[in-house]
C-alpha cells in the first residue's frame, strides 16, 4: 500500500512521453523503493484529493494552479502505467468518479436500480439519505456480494459499467419488497469484498481473461 502522501512526497517522480519510446512511469519512495511500469503488476486507484500541506505558505492564486498542474501530471503518469490500473483518473476525478448524490441516483435509475423519492429543498441541501442495508462491490464487470438477486446484480453491474468504473461498492436498502440504491463510491471497502474479490483482483493482475 502506497499513500497518496507517499507518492507526493517521494524522492522523485518520472515519467516519460513520447521521443520515439512508449510512455513509462515510475516513482523512487522511500519506504518502498522504485516503483512503476518494470515492476507493477496492477495498481487500485484511491487517490481521493492531493496533500496541500506544502502548499501552505503559496499564494491562493498560485496554490490552485500549483494543485491543477499536479493533478494533471499525477492523472498522466498513472495512465502511462503499461500494468492494468483498476479506476483510472478521469476528468472528474483522479479515482475515476468522484460524484454527487443526485447524480449517482440519476446513473443508478438510468441502469434499473430503483431510487427512492426524496424532496430537495430550493435552498440545495440534501434531504437525509437511506441508511445503507448492505452492499455490492462490482469489479471488472462482476458482482460480489451475498445473496444477491440477479437483477440487482446485472443492474450494480450496469451501473459500474456506465460510470467507467473497475471497482465501486453500490450500497442499498430494501424498501417496498425490493432493492433499492442508497449510494456508491470508488473507494471500495477492500476488505468487505473478501476472498472473492481478492482473487478477482489477483487474477485480473496477472492478466486472466475473467
Amino acid at each position: 500500500i502506497l499513500t497518496t502522501a507517499e507518492f507526493l512526497y517521494s524522492t522523485s517522480i518520472t515519467h516519460w512521453i513520447g521521443g520515439g519510446r512508449a510512455a513509462h512511469a515510475q516513482v523512487l519512495t522511500r519506504r518502498l523503493g522504485l516503483l512503476g511500469s518494470d515492476n507493477l503488476t496492477g495498481v487500485i486507484n484511491r487517490i481521493e484529493v492531493l496533500p496541500q500541506d506544502h502548499l501552505a505558505t503559496v499564494s491562493p492564486c498560485d496554490r490552485s494552479y500549483v494543485q491543477q498542474e499536479t493533478q494533471a501530471v499525477i492523472a498522466s503518469w498513472l495512465t502511462a502505467l503499461s500494468c492494468p490500473v483498476f479506476n483510472r483518473p478521469s476528468a472528474i476525478a483522479l479515482a475515476g468518479q468522484m460524484l454527487g448524490q443526485v447524480v449517482w441516483e440519476n446513473h443508478a435509475t438510468a441502469c434499473g436500480l430503483p431510487v427512492v423519492e426524496r424532496p430537495f429543498g430550493i435552498d440545495g441541501d440534501d434531504p437525509p439519505p437511506l441508511v445503507p442495508a448492505r452492499s455490492v462491490i462490482v469489479f471488472n464487470g462482476k458482482a460480489i456480494g451475498a445473496g444477491l438477486d440477479p437483477a440487482t446484480a446485472a443492474a450494480c453491474c450496469r451501473l459500474a459499467h456506465h460510470t467507467g468504473l473497475d471497482l465501486v461498492e453500490i450500497a442499498l436498502n430494501h424498501h417496498d419488497g425490493r432493492d433499492v440504491f442508497v449510494n456508491a463510491t470508488p473507494l471500495a471497502n477492500l476488505v468487505a469484498g473478501g476472498r472473492a474479490l481478492a482473487s478477482a483482483i489477483a487474477r485480473a493482475c496477472a492478466g486472466e481473461v475473467r
